[in-house]
């Protein structure tokens, strides 16, 4: 039987863009999964429309032989570090505050926390990128 490795950076990878949506989400609609106020057939609803989105997004990438996704990365290493950060959380550390900051990089949510002194950003503030 093979070991099972420590770490796997792709699934690491998945569990951070994981982390990154459901803070993007809690920011955009103020809410978590938590959430109570859906009923099974409106839960079963949101599943069908994301799941036609997806198949949507399937279709434009084999009807454009995949140039899509390949524009995408180009787009993404190119000018990926141009994108501005939303400050999504702030939390009070002693005499600072840590800010935690998200953005779109082309394929899913980036998240970073910077610490700075408490008041210099607002909750859902535009950051521009910085070199932190």
């Amino acid at each position: 039987m093979k070991d099972t490795p420590k770490s796997d950076s792709i699934v690491e990878s998945v569990v951070q863009q994981f982390h990154g949506r459901a803070a993007m989400g809690k920011a955009k609609y103020g809410t978590t999964m938590d959430r109570n106020d859906l009923t099974p057939m409106q839960w079963i609803q949101h599943l069908q429309e994301e799941l036609m989105d997806a198949v949507v997004y399937l279709e434009k990438v084999k009807q454009t032989g995949g140039l899509l996704a390949i524009g995408l990365l180009m787009t993404f290493s190119s000018c990926s570090n141009e994108r501005p950060w939303k400050v999504i959380e702030v939390r009070e550390k002693g005499d600072k505050c840590e800010y935690v900051l998200s953005r779109s990089n082309g394929f899913g949510p980036q998240l970073k926390n910077i610490t700075d002194k408490c008041g210099k950003y607002q909750l859902f503030q535009t950051v521009k990128p910085t070199g932190h």
